[in-house]
C-alpha cells in the first residue's frame, strides 16, 4: 500500500526529473555553405535517415542507422567529437534548475553505464550534483541534449516499481514468467476461497457466520 501511495502521490513530472531542467528553445536553422548531403548519403549507405541539424552552435549532420546514431560536421562532412568535460559542464550548468552545486562528473560508455541509465544512447557525460535529492543529468556525449534526469524519487520510484513487476534485472518487463506465476498463484487462491466460500452456504446457508 505504501509502494502504491508513493507511486500514484507523487507526480511523474517531478519523478521523471522535468521540474530540474529548462529546456533551451529551438534556433532557426540557416542551411548555407553546407557538405552536400549526397556526398555523406555515399559514404554512409547503411544510413536510413540523414537529418541536417543546429548543433553545438553549428550545423551538423545527423545520420541514424542500425548501428545507432552518428553525428558530422555539417560544412566539412568530419565526424563530430565528442563533447569535453567543460563543454558538458556548461550545458548542464544552463539547463540545471535545481539550488545544487556539481559535486561529480563522468564519461559513461557501455562498459561502465549504470543501471539507472537504462539502454539510452552512449555515450554520455553523467553530470552528478550535491542537492538534496542527489540530481543526476545525464548529457549526450555528442548532442549535448540532455538524455536523462535521475534523482533519488526517481530512484524510489524505480525500486518500488521493480517490486511491483516482479522483474529484478531490467526493471520493465512486467509479463515475466515471475509475476506470471505469482498472479496465477494469487487467481487460484482467490477463486479457491470462493469456491469454498459458495460450498459452505449451500450447505450451512448463513448459520456459519455466527
Amino acid at each position: 500500500m505504501v509502494s502504491g501511495l508513493y507511486m500514484t502521490a507523487v507526480p511523474i513530472d517531478i519523478v521523471r526529473g522535468q521540474h530540474l531542467v529548462n529546456k533551451p528553445a529551438s534556433q532557426p536553422l540557416k542551411a548555407l555553405g553546407v557538405f552536400p548531403i549526397e556526398s555523406v548519403s555515399q559514404q554512409y549507405p547503411d544510413t536510413t535517415k540523414i537529418e541536417l541539424i543546429k548543433l553545438r552552435e553549428q550545423l551538423v549532420y545527423r545520420l541514424t542507422g542500425r548501428d545507432g546514431t552518428l553525428y558530422l560536421k555539417g560544412t566539412t562532412g568530419e565526424p563530430l567529437p565528442p563533447l569535453t568535460e567543460i563543454e558538458a559542464r556548461d550545458i548542464a550548468t544552463s539547463v540545471y534548475l535545481g539550488e545544487g552545486n556539481i559535486a561529480n562528473v563522468s564519461w559513461i560508455t557501455k562498459e561502465n553505464a549504470p543501471a539507472e541509465l537504462g539502454s539510452r544512447s552512449l555515450p554520455v557525460w553523467q553530470i552528478t550534483y550535491d542537492d538534496l535529492f542527489e540530481s543526476t543529468l545525464y548529457i549526450s556525449g555528442f548532442s549535448g541534449d540532455v538524455s536523462a534526469v535521475r534523482s533519488d524519487i526517481w530512484r524510489v520510484f524505480d525500486f518500488l516499481w521493480m517490486l511491483h513487476i516482479m522483474d529484478y534485472e531490467d526493471r520493465a518487463d512486467f509479463n515475466n514468467p515471475l509475476v506470471i506465476l505469482a498472479s496465477s498463484i494469487g487467481c487460484f487462491i482467490v477463486l479457491s476461497g470462493l469456491l469454498m466460500l459458495i460450498n459452505t452456504m449451500r450447505h450451512k446457508g448463513w448459520r456459519f457466520l455466527s
